[in-house]
């Protein structure tokens, strides 16, 4: 399996652990809860850093694992702001449609 294709699953998989406290459009920053410490990957913060810089219209990603965070800086004419808050804050299809929308419709299909 790809290292994109199991930074996307673990973000599916674990999005209930991440929150967008600051979003203004075209910049992001997503936050990791303390309690995704004893669950995530040590490494997904940095994964999703790689695996982001791929996405038409983002920027940049700027990860800090100290403080399990990451600044996604994003082109808003490109990725529409709505994007994010329904990976965030929607339900499961929500959430699914933003995965496709930013990866492409074969984002979450099976290998």
């Amino acid at each position: 399996m790809s290292l994109q294709k199991k930074t996307i699953l673990a973000l599916k998989e674990n999005r209930h652990f991440l929150s967008g406290p600051s979003h203004v459009p075209g910049r992001l920053r997503l936050k990791c809860s303390l309690k995704a410490v004893k669950h995530l990957d040590k490494s997904l913060l940095s994964n999703l850093r790689v695996t982001l810089l791929d996405v038409k219209g983002v920027k940049d990603v700027r990860v800090n694992t100290a403080a399990l965070s990451a600044i996604i800086e994003y082109d808003k004419t490109v990725i529409p702001p709505s994007v994010w808050t329904d990976f965030l804050g929607g339900d499961d299809n929500q959430a699914d449609r933003a995965l496709c929308r930013l990866f492409g419709k074969s984002a979450l299909a099976a290998e």
